[in-house]
């Protein structure tokens, strides 16, 4: 008998003090009770990964009863993944290496990021695999062509799918018969913690939202190193009193030296009398406690129990967050920095023409920041099927568990005809 439950609690939990590479697999007590469930499958190294997964439970796309995680183990997130899904009610299912994997048929799997090791779980035939990332962006990784692995991709609306057909990535076939599915604000995620101010708004206040550093200097679109003096200049030219900071959950992961360049534009901003916010998700990052302990003077702001802050415009890095903004009309300008190309579609140059700042630019040379048109939103947002927008977010998935099983694309039949 205590032979049998050695090996039970080896098959449950991982090993505690074992290498990496023997961890084989561990579970949620109730992975495998659930019926009518959908997966989720990331392989994803980085430490606050999965916060990017938790915007689709807070905005109720992703139900945690009807929702099941399967993860590539990694030290660095394991027991942060394991006590948020806990939390959340999530069940969950850990690999060690894809033999160890549980059995995938007839499931539906999203796919928040773009891996390489997702093409081992596109091989089950029978399940239908969909491309979701985690929000709508215009950076080259948004671009790739292990897009095409996928049997449906989702994204925001039409300069999405320009963004993949100009890339070469699908093709207007493709979007025609219903391979590339228009979700609208469903696949740009929850970020309840901002709206636009009004005019009678108590609080003038910028935001400020840079990305990370990228995988490598090629992908490095952070405006961080370079955006104090941009942001000083504006927060006097307009009048405001408050910067709200929101930092994308990778930052200084790779590059450690983006630490100090925060904390000296946080003491600069400080230092002008102006005030300085830090939203955070649900779970702050080791960096965002380091800063809230560094400067007592910070306004810790948490989306999930604090009233949304009003901005009255922001500085946004190339990221899923412009498409946030834009969403909640909040007059935007979009850092570029020099020599780095972007995946946008020609719409979106001309429809959000005089909405950039290209790097290296002085102070000086800050355009005004005004709201995107009502054009350009209709362009970012739309829907495959006309009665998605005035669906809530759960019932969104339930159309989409029918549309992937009912739409002709991979039958060999033209619906359309």
């Amino acid at each position: 008998m205590i032979k049998r439950l050695k090996q039970a609690a080896r098959r449950v939990l991982p090993r505690p003090d074992g290498p990496v590479a023997a961890f084989e697999r561990a579970h949620s007590a109730r992975f495998y009770d659930l019926d009518d469930t959908f997966l989720v499958y990331m392989d994803n190294r980085f430490p606050d990964s999965f916060d990017q997964v938790l915007r689709y439970v807070s905005s109720g796309f992703f139900q945690p009863d009807k929702m099941r995680l399967v993860f590539g183990h990694y030290q660095a997130n394991f027991d942060s993944i394991c006590r948020q899904c806990d939390e959340k009610g999530i069940e969950w299912f850990c690999f060690g290496a894809h033999r160890h994997l549980p059995d995938l048929s007839g499931q539906l799997v999203f796919y928040p990021f773009n891996s390489a090791s997702n093409a081992r779980i596109v091989a089950n035939r029978t399940c239908h695999h969909i491309l979701l990332l985690h929000g709508e962006s215009n950076k080259p990784a948004s671009v790739k062509p292990l897009a095409r692995l996928y049997d449906y991709v989702l994204v925001a609306g039409d300069i999405a799918c320009d963004r993949l057909i100009e890339g070469g990535i699908l093709t207007h076939e493709d979007k025609k018969r219903g391979r590339i599915i228009k979700m609208g604000d469903t696949v740009i995620g929850d970020f309840r913690g901002f709206e636009q101010a009004s005019e009678t708004s108590p609080i003038r206040a910028l935001g400020y939202f840079p990305t990370w550093e990228g995988g490598n200097d090629e992908e490095n679109m952070s405006s961080i190193p370079v955006i104090k003096p941009i942001l000083l200049s504006t927060l006097e030219r307009l009048g405001l009193s408050h910067l709200v900071l929101r930092l994308h959950p990778h930052t200084a992961v790779r590059l450690h030296t983006y630490r100090s360049d925060l904390e000296d534009l946080i003491q600069a901003v400080l230092d002008k009398g102006y005030k300085v916010a830090c939203a955070v998700n649900e779970y702050p990052t080791q960096l965002e406690y380091r800063l809230k302990d560094t400067y007592p003077a910070l306004d810790w702001h948490q989306a999930h129990i604090s009233a949304p802050k009003a901005l009255h415009s922001a500085i946004v890095d190339v990221s899923a967050l412009e498409a946030v903004l834009d969403v909640k009309q909040i007059p935007n300008l979009v850092y570029i920095p020099p020599n780095c190309p972007i995946s946008a579609p020609e719409a979106y140059w001309r429809l959000k023409s005089g909405h950039h700042l290209f790097g290296p630019v002085s102070a000086q040379d800050v355009p005004p920041i005004v709201a995107a048109t009502a054009a350009y939103r209709a362009a970012l947002v739309g829907y495959q099927d006309a009665q998605l927008a005035d669906l809530a977010p759960a019932d969104r998935m339930e159309w989409l568990h029918d549309y992937v099983r009912e739409n002709s694309f991979w039958s060999g039949t033209d619906q359309t005809a």
